[in-house]
């Protein structure tokens, strides 16, 4: 966050009232802290912090106030009780003592508003980033390859993390990249390049042989694409998703999430997410509740099933704490088969 203060604008050929609001009203919260003194009057008959405040709330600007507790001047209680307001319309304005807790107090009351996201257009964007990125990645499945899932994580933060002072520090790739491997989403013996693109850092593995190939994201806004192999054994094995697979690979990818996220987030934005999962090729696949070892399968119908199978849809909203834990992982896979039950594509 930048603060903007009046002592370090730049100097302005407007008076210094009007200098001073329509710079308020280039910020995305106001903090008014309110010790002793009113302060003077001016021609408005308030005092200039008060005329700060009704300029923030006629601007339906945030404002967090802080109340130093403190013997304070009749004008001051009278513009605290203003500001405070009612029980229902007023605002919660706590309490600080002095220099030595009000910036603890000022930090505290900011990462609470951050946290709760600011405002809800961060969080829609984070659904349809993850959706569109789960749908149009251009990433569609080989079925001769095999069935894998994609799993999307998109942070509701609202701000790019990797900048291009990270993109230039040796070494990212490389650890996003082992990152990948520690997670098992990969084995050892699948080999793995990397590229910087203008989303972020792109990854491909690919067998020994060439034919299962998965490809990984770590954007710069924080999103995660994953992808996992979850096909079944046997004859037919290709063209089945097995449910335990679904589960262990959206585990892998809150762990690759997790610690990826602790190699790009320095400033802890990430407070909230969108996470969803995608099947490439659903229409030439079969969703199996455990593992399938036959050689015949009832494929149902293809007609009318999408290329892409995105559950859920929307995406799912989530805190950072949940991301990884049974019940996170279960929903996200509950979603999946959900939707191949409602296509008559389950066995």
């Amino acid at each position: 966050m930048r603060p903007v203060m009046f002592e370090t604008a730049p100097a302005s050929r407007n008076d210094s009232r009007r200098a001073l609001l329509d710079e308020l009203g280039r910020c995305d919260i106001v903090v008014l802290l309110l010790g002793e003194e009113y302060g003077e009057r001016t021609e408005r008959d308030v005092s200039a912090t008060e005329d700060e405040f009704n300029e923030a709330v006629a601007r339906s600007i945030p404002v967090i106030a802080l109340v130093q507790d403190i013997e304070r001047s009749p004008e001051q209680d009278a513009f605290v009780a203003r500001v405070r307001g009612t029980w229902r319309d007023g605002r919660f304005a706590p309490e600080f003592t002095s220099s030595a807790d009000v910036g603890f107090a000022v930090v505290s009351a900011l990462n609470a508003w951050r946290q709760r996201g600011a405002s809800s257009e961060h969080q829609t964007a984070a659904l349809e980033r993850a959706r569109t990125l789960a749908v149009g990645s251009g990433r569609a499945g080989q079925s001769h390859s095999g069935s894998k899932v994609r799993v999307v994580l998109a942070p509701v933060a609202g701000r790019v993390l990797i900048d291009a002072v990270m993109l230039g520090e040796a070494g990212l790739a490389d650890n996003l990249g082992m990152s990948i491997r520690t997670s098992g989403l990969i084995g050892h013996d699948m080999a793995m390049t990397h590229r910087l693109t203008a989303d972020g850092v792109e990854f491909e593995a690919a067998s020994a042989r060439g034919f299962e190939r998965l490809h990984f994201l770590v954007a710069k806004d924080g999103t995660i694409l994953a992808e996992g192999a979850v096909s079944g054994t046997g004859v037919l094995g290709s063209s089945v998703i097995e449910a335990p697979r679904v589960r262990r690979v959206i585990e892998q990818s809150c762990a690759f999430a997790r610690d990826a996220w602790g190699r790009i987030d320095r400033r802890d934005d990430i407070r909230a997410l969108a996470a969803t999962v995608a099947v490439p090729d659903a229409s030439m696949k079969v969703y199996s509740d455990s593992e399938f070892t036959g050689s015949s399968l009832s494929m149902g119908n293809m007609f009318g099933s999408p290329p892409v199978v995105v559950a859920p849809d929307p995406p799912l909203a989530a805190r950072r704490e949940e991301l990884g834990t049974s019940e996170f992982v279960e929903r996200l896979a509950a979603e999946v088969r959900q939707a191949f039950v409602l296509a008559g594509r389950s066995r």
